[in-house]
Parts: C-alpha cells; sequence; structure tokens
C-alpha cells in the first residue's frame, strides 16, 4: 500500500464535496480522478497532498514514500537561473544538507561520541538521499532536455539542407556552431586540469570522434534516405543499445519500467521496419 485514504468528507459552507471517500492505492497502480468541474478534484488532491485539511476520516502513506505534486495552476518561477530553480525543488535533500552542516559546525574542537554518531547518521542520510551527486544529476538532466529538444530540431531541419548540401557540410556546420555554443558553457581552468593528462586528450578525441562525429555522419545520411520522424525512431535504438552495455558490462541495476520502456522502443522500430 503506497497511499490510502480512509472515510475522508469535506463540505463548503452548506455545500458537501465528497463525504466518507476510501480508496488505496497500491505499489504501480495509476489512478485517474475525473469529474466535472466544482467536484472536488482539486481539493481531494489537495488533501492527499497536505496543502488543506479533510473535515473528517485520514491520509495515509507507505514509510518512506514522497509526494510530488504538479500544481494545476501555473507555477511562478523566481528570477534566478533555471540549475537553481531545479535545486530549489530538492526539498528533502537541502534540508538533509542543511541538518549535516550545522552538526558539522557544532562540533568543535573536542566532539563528544553522541556529537560524532549524530554527524555520522546525518551524513549517512545525506549520503542515501544522493546529496553528494545532486548537483550533477541536475544538470545531467537539464543538458539531456536540452539535447533532446535540439536533437528534434535537428531531425526536422536537416532533410531541409540535404536538399542542397552532403552529409558531410550539413554535419560540418553543426559542429562548428555547437562548438561555438558550448564554448560558453565550459570552465577553463577545469579544461587545464583535465587535459594536463595525455591519456584525457585521447579519451576526449575518442568520444569527439567515435561517440558523436561517426553518429551523427552516419545519422545524417540516413535523413537524406528516410522520413525525419521515422528516422527519429530508427535512431531511438541507440538507448536500447546503451542499456543493454549498462547491464551487462557494467552491472547497472534492472528494473521492469526499464525492459518495457525498451520494449516500446523495440515495438516502434518493428512496426517501421
Amino acid at each position: 500500500m503506497i497511499l490510502q485514504l480512509e472515510h475522508i468528507s469535506k463540505s463548503f459552507g452548506g455545500r458537501v464535496l465528497f463525504h466518507d471517500v476510501t480508496f488505496k492505492l497500491e505499489e504501480y497502480d495509476r489512478l485517474a480522478l475525473v469529474g466535472p468541474n466544482g467536484a472536488g478534484k482539486t481539493t481531494m488532491l489537495n488533501i492527499i497532498s497536505g496543502e488543506e485539511d479533510a473535515d473528517e476520516g485520514r491520509v495515509l502513506f507507505q514509510k518512506g514514500t514522497s509526494v510530488g505534486y504538479l500544481e494545476q495552476e501555473a507555477i511562478e518561477m523566481d528570477e534566478q537561473p533555471i540549475f537553481d530553480e531545479v535545486m530549489a525543488s530538492q526539498v528533502e535533500v537541502l534540508a538533509a544538507e542543511k541538518r549535516l552542516r550545522m552538526l558539522e559546525e557544532s562540533l568543535g574542537e573536542n566532539p563528544t561520541e553522541r556529537d560524532l554518531a549524530a554527524a555520522g547518521r546525518a551524513r549517512d542520510e545525506f549520503e542515501r538521499l544522493g546529496g553528494y551527486v545532486i548537483e550533477a544529476k541536475v544538470r545531467g538532466v537539464l543538458f539531456g532536455l536540452g539535447a533532446g529538444f535540439l536533437y528534434a530540431l535537428y531531425s526536422i531541419f536537416a532533410p531541409f539542407g540535404l536538399r542542397h548540401y552532403t552529409p558531410f557540410t550539413v554535419v560540418y556546420w553543426t559542429f562548428v556552431f555547437g562548438g561555438l555554443g558550448s564554448l560558453f558553457l565550459l570552465d577553463a581552468g577545469e579544461m587545464r586540469t583535465v587535459f594536463a593528462d595525455g591519456r584525457m586528450v585521447l579519451v576526449a578525441l575518442g568520444l569527439i570522434v567515435i561517440s558523436t562525429v561517426l553518429p551523427y555522419l552516419l545519422y545524417t545520411n540516413g535523413l537524406a534516405r528516410v522520413e525525419s520522424g521515422k528516422a527519429s525512431i530508427l535512431a531511438s535504438l541507440e538507448p536500447v543499445v546503451a542499456s543493454f552495455v549498462g547491464i551487462l558490462a557494467f552491472g547497472e541495476p534492472v528494473s521492469l519500467m526499464v525492459f518495457l520502456g525498451l520494449g516500446c522502443i523495440l515495438a516502434c522500430v518493428y512496426v517501421l521496419r
């Protein structure tokens, strides 16, 4: 049981929105709340999320459950970078980090065993929540969203360029402008540190040539022969291969949702064969 509502009732003035509502949500369940305007759908969700209190009844969650709620109305963002906005949403991680910093600062020069144990537990909790890698994950998600958007644009507009130019020319200018744009995202100090090791230069060249330039050349060449929508779906075989390599070669965890996603991709490719 992930969520359970027991005898929930809610009224406004003399109007009863709902009375004695009881249901539960099991793991992997998907539930749609459907009804006309004013039936109390938003109020019910507000009660479940804790934004409002029910007149009667109670809401129970499985221990350790985290609740996410996307409000119906548009969310107003503060005037700060998108990275900071996404980081601000990691409330649990930020709270764990704040507690850890407070405990570490309170240790002083002669901490007691109790203080050290409390700081250790806070550090373990922060690590369990992924606090030490949360910034890298957020950056990865944002870069992934941006890459997906630009990849879609490339699939749409590249065929127009291929009517007048060769695949090599299209890829060449793609990387010229992409490289110039990436300069704004690079840290010169970090780059100098990384490339001080000659082996990292070889790794970078391998990533550029094998993982980036060659796939783009092959994909662009394919766009000249295949409709862009079909090409995008066929190119999605890339994450399928990457997933299998990660599972077989690097021991990455496997879940039912991963297999379902891979199955959907393969089904699309089969339909378009």
